[in-house]
């Protein structure tokens, strides 16, 4: 019949069988031409004849090729599967409706420190030591903090699905999730280095404004004696610098405002003329002391009052 091959020696079984030797029906799976079958032989002996009455044997050839094609295609959509989720950048299980572990991937291992023989067939609760769960829904993609195995808790990103039949019914859950402890970790440092520059400039601009406040009021005193023209322009000089070094010390305290979304601004009427002259004066000991003549022309067009923050636009033109 041509069953003797490298996977099944029929004949050796007949020996075996004839000599007494083996007893009992066997089976051998192999593939022959182009099917896969189950070769069965049973042995036939005369009723209470013991070892001599052997008489032969009966073959039974079964066809099993498609239950063979249908298990291999189940174990490739399994291979497949499990390197989907071992690239999938989160650690993942899947969970069966009797609520007990059945596949798990690299990351999981990774993240959890259960390896993957003590992960599969054991409850979910036992394997998932989460805490501090939010309430809401079970499946709402939420942060919270689970122990590994060695007792280490960590915070983590978790989602979860249910998983249905063709039928549509429940027959288990999916569960993702990822290691955030170090983001975390980060953005609290960050936020605590940003409370404390905001502290920074905030005492910093304090310790500035009270000797400055001094200095600028200094001008304003000489302003109400008798000067001279020429000492009076030096007067309303000191005072214009005043004026625009307390702004820059604003704008250090403004930095504060912006991270903590408080900054306002409120621009206002200004002489155009006064302004650009204020601007002029602030620049003219630099100019003096380099030989060079500063003078300022307005075009005709310009508006006389315009509607904007004053030291602003004064330290652009400066710029």
């Amino acid at each position: 019949l041509g069953l003797d091959t490298a996977d099944c020696q029929t004949s050796a079984f007949f020996e075996l069988f004839r000599k007494g030797a083996l007893t009992s029906s066997t089976a051998v799976n192999q593939r022959l031409d182009t099917a896969d079958v189950t070769i069965r032989i049973q042995p036939v002996s005369r009723a209470g004849a013991g070892r001599d009455g052997f008489d032969g044997i009966i073959v039974s050839v079964i066809d099993v090729t498609p239950l063979v094609e249908a298990r291999r295609s189940v174990e490739r959509e399994k291979a497949f599967l499990e390197q989907v989720l071992d690239i999938a950048g989160a650690a993942i299980c899947i969970i069966n409706r009797d609520g007990l572990v059945t596949t798990v991937n690299d990351e999981f291992t990774a993240i959890t420190g259960f390896p993957r023989e003590l992960a599969l067939e054991r409850p979910r609760d036992e394997i998932l030591l989460i805490r501090e769960e939010p309430p809401g829904p079970a499946f709402a993609k939420h942060q919270c903090r689970m122990q590994t195995a060695v007792g280490q808790e960590i915070t983590i990103l978790r989602n979860a699905a249910p998983l249905h039949d063709s039928r549509g019914e429940t027959v288990g859950t999916i569960e993702s999730f990822v290691d955030i402890s170090e983001i975390v970790q980060a953005r609290i440092k960050a936020e605590q280095a940003s409370r404390m520059k905001s502290m920074f400039l905030a005492n910093m601009s304090h310790e500035i404004r009270t000797p400055l406040n001094a200095l600028i009021g200094i001008p304003q005193l000489l302003i109400q004696t008798a000067l001279t023209p020429e000492q009076h322009e030096y007067v309303e000089t000191m005072r214009a610098t005043g004026d625009a070094l307390l702004a820059i010390v604003n704008d250090i305290l403004d930095l504060s405002k912006i991270e903590a979304g408080r900054l306002q601004i409120v621009p206002g009427p200004v002489e155009t003329a006064r302004l650009l002259a204020e601007a002029a004066h602030l620049m003219s000991p630099q100019a003096t002391a380099k030989g060079l003549s500063l003078s300022i022309r307005m075009d005709p067009d310009l508006p006389l009052v315009l509607t904007t923050v004053p030291f602003r636009l004064r330290q652009r033109l400066l710029n």
